[in-house]
């Protein structure tokens, strides 16, 4: 009965050892391949002339923000804005299991086998990106020590409660991606990050009562190993893989996010313009054509963000300098946005469906100054406006009046531009 019981203990060892083996294997390989990635988007050059100065300048930063006086905006900076900046990084960490799509096939009979690698990848998860988080905390430090006023009993509790919150979104975030995919998961999401993100910032606002964030940290701590041995036994195995698979090609969709488009989904019904009426009361050909791109434009998501980005980026820009230095750059985003429609324009020139229209070729250039005029209104008429609040005084009806006559010319000098290089 003891040789039997020494086979089956040995037995039990052997594949935990596998087990582990397997994670170790797994996690050399992730590790790996996202080292590769990481090589592609940053070769040396990249290293050299950007990285490198970056990380000297930030350290000099860093330093100067312990040894010279904060500025004004760091003593200005509300404590409640500092935990909002570090609860958004807490949000971005999720638990990885390191599980594959054929595990289904042979590791999953062996119920020891998965619950060993689940357990090391979870380990790892919550280890890894809490330190993240409180890497972050020390960025943060120089502006809560010194502008705050935290002492350092109170900096330990803020780091203790910090990483409780963190490890039990993490946990909460991968529990509720597992469970589906539908609306009802994203909204059971967005209540669980909602509500732990506001217990978070307002248990840690409690500097003055720091029994309170001690015992709110205690009982984190102690809720924390009762929820990731339920979450162990308690799993979803479609949906743990396809989480680790999402896990695992974050960073490379990240990269290539930025060189190839996303497939669109053909949507049954517009979200914009489902009536399909006129959006503009001209009845002829120039009206009928220029109505369609315009509704063609503001359909498409990837243009219409653009088109929102750049009115919005050039709102603030203008609002940030002086009256005289945001005239000129309300100006200069003016010219860009122009200059962007007018590609837009010819790409919807280009397409099969202006060929089926059969409009005439010779008026093309006419209709496009049409299209871009009524479209750079918009952006003119809320540049003008950020100008007139920058200004002040009695600007603020002169910019308004002014904003969509600037952008009629801005679009007319852009094709006489265009004009003239066709002609050459």
């Amino acid at each position: 009965m003891n040789r039997l019981e020494a086979e089956r203990a040995a037995s039990l060892t052997g594949r935990k050892t596998g087990a582990e083996q397997l994670f170790r294997r797994r996690f050399k390989e992730y590790m790996t391949s996202q080292f590769r990635v990481l090589r592609l988007a940053a070769d040396w050059t990249v290293l050299l002339y950007i990285i490198i100065p970056a990380l000297l300048y930030g350290g000099f930063a860093y330093s100067a923000l312990w040894r010279e006086p904060l500025p004004a905006w760091a003593l200005q900076l509300p404590f409640t804005i500092e935990l909002v900046l570090l609860q958004i990084l807490m949000l971005a960490g999720t638990v990885h299991y390191y599980l594959e799509e054929a595990d289904s096939l042979f590791i999953r009979q062996h119920s020891s086998w998965v619950l060993t690698i689940k357990r090391f990848g979870m380990r790892w998860s919550l280890i890894s990106w809490n330190a993240v988080i409180l890497f972050a905390l020390g960025l943060l430090s120089p502006l809560l020590v010194r502008g705050i006023r935290l002492t350092a009993a109170g900096m330990l509790l803020l780091a203790g409660w910090t990483v409780a919150v963190t490890s039990i979104q993490m946990l909460v975030t991968h529990a509720v991606r597992v469970s589906g995919q539908g609306w009802r998961t994203k909204l059971a999401l967005l209540s669980a990050r909602s509500g732990l993100s506001l217990l978070y910032v307002g248990i840690a606002v409690q500097s003055r009562h720091p029994w309170l964030i001690a015992l709110c940290t205690a009982a984190g701590f102690s809720l924390l190993p009762l929820f990731a041995r339920w979450r162990l036994r308690h799993s979803a195995w479609d949906g743990e893989v396809r989480e680790d698979l999402h896990h695992r090609m974050r960073l490379t969709s990240i990269l290539l996010s930025q060189a190839v488009d996303k497939p669109k989904r053909v949507p049954r019904r517009s979200f914009l313009f489902k009536g399909s009426r006129r959006l503009l009361p001209v009845r002829s050909e120039r009206g009928r054509i220029v109505d369609l791109c315009l509704k063609s434009m503001l359909r498409d998501g990837s243009q219409r963000l653009l088109y929102l980005q750049l009115i919005g980026f050039g709102a603030v820009a203008v609002l940030l300098p002086p009256a005289w230095i945001g005239v000129i750059i309300g100006f200069v985003m003016l010219l860009l946005q122009a200059y962007w429609l007018y590609g837009v324009w010819g790409a919807f020139t280009a397409s099969g469906f202006y060929q089926l229209l059969g409009a005439d070729s010779h008026r093309t250039r006419s209709r496009g100054s049409f299209a871009v005029s009524l479209l750079l209104a918009p952006p003119a008429v809320i540049l003008g406006a950020a100008v007139a609040i920058r200004g002040g005084g009695g600007w603020w009806l002169l910019s308004i009046l002014l904003a969509p006559v600037l952008g009629w010319i801005i679009s007319g000098l852009l094709q006489w531009y265009q004009l003239g290089r066709s002609g050459d």
